[in-house]
């Protein structure tokens, strides 16, 4: 009698029936992923193209990509795509034991670009930044013209669109930056610097690839290295990415840091109209002084006449008095003579 297998045992599954108990889990929602584009191709060979596909290499490890034509990248070059996970069916001729019957890629849009030979690079250490200046410190100790901020262009025109709205003409200089492509950022806040800026502001709308610039700490210690201050509105909700944290004031979205920026000079010039009216204030008070000074000194000097003139008054009145006086002993003098006079002559005669 022939042996009974083992297996024979147990239940048995086909390979179909345990490709559906695989379950494949990985990154949820979108990601940023960066490695260098390989087996580029279009869909269909002719005509109007429809999609990209191709193969995200990095060292030994590799993952298919589909995109839209219009930002696809050349072959061989290091991208960073923002991508979703998605599993599909395999092509038959794809099938294959560590598979089955499910096969790996990416639905991507390339964001930017990065350089292989900065990976070996240390991390960067970023110092604290204890002293921030409020934007509203800043505008009150400088010209709105003198803030620099690098935009996207949809930042650029939701900026804009903000500041015409609150009424305000005096604009920051605005700069249309590259936010795809990190060493550009770098190179704008390095011209910015020496175009004289006395502060910066990053400003990018929102989607895919935020992360890219506002969690590259390369933008982060190039700014801090300044010394001067920065500020950051990534159109990012409620995320918060690490030039936020080290910015001396974060912003929601480019919309709102124009809506501070308009707020901010509204008080700057309410706050510098108070203080030219106090100026003005003291300065009449200093008037009113000066002339009450020389109002009270006229009194003095009126008054020592009014005294000048009363003792010369005193003085004459005196004199007329004394005069008066010497006329009454002469006239008794001289009635006195004429009598003796006349008693003489009586007794001679």
């Amino acid at each position: 009698m022939a042996e009974r297998s083992p297996a024979t045992a147990q239940a048995v599954i086909t390979p179909e029936m345990l490709a559906n108990t695989i379950k494949v889990t990985g990154q949820d929602g979108v990601f940023l992923i960066k490695g260098v584009a390989r087996r580029i191709r279009v869909w269909p060979a002719s005509g109007p193209a429809k999609w990209v596909y191709g193969v995200l290499a990095l060292n030994e490890a590799s993952i298919k990509f589909k995109m839209r034509p219009g930002k696809a990248p050349a072959e061989g070059e290091a991208v960073v795509l923002s991508a979703t996970l998605d599993v599909r069916a395999a092509k038959a001729a794809e099938r294959n034991t560590w598979t089955g019957a499910y096969e790996l890629q990416l639905l991507a849009e390339k964001v930017g670009t990065w350089n292989p030979a900065e990976s070996d690079r240390p991390t960067l250490r970023l110092e604290a930044r204890p002293n921030r200046m409020p934007l509203d410190d800043f505008l009150e100790q400088h010209e709105v013209s003198t803030l620099t901020v690098l935009v996207s262009g949809k930042a650029e025109a939701d900026l804009q669109q903000a500041l015409t709205e609150a009424g305000i003409f005096k604009r920051p200089r605005i700069v249309r930056a590259r936010f795809d492509d990190e060493g550009a950022i770098l190179e704008a806040i390095g011209e910015a610097a020496e175009d004289g800026a006395h502060g910066l502001a990053l400003a990018r709308g929102g989607g895919a690839g935020l992360e890219l610039i506002a969690d590259s700490p390369r933008i982060v210690a190039a700014l801090s290295a300044l010394g001067l201050p920065f500020y950051s509105a990534q159109g990012h909700g409620d995320d918060v990415f690490l030039l936020d944290k080290y910015a001396d004031q974060a912003f929601a979205t480019p919309s709102i840091l124009g809506l501070a920026i308009a707020q901010a000079e509204t008080k700057v010039k309410a706050r510098r109209r108070d203080r030219d009216e106090l100026v003005d204030l003291r300065r009449r008070e200093t008037d009113l002084k000066s002339e009450l000074d020389r109002t009270r000194s006229s009194e003095q000097r009126a008054a020592e006449q009014v005294f000048l003139l009363e003792g010369h008054r005193a003085r004459r009145v005196h004199v007329d008095r004394q005069g008066v006086a010497l006329s009454w002993r002469a006239m008794l003098v001289v009635t006195g003579i004429l009598a003796l006079a006349f008693l003489v002559v009586w007794s001679l005669a």
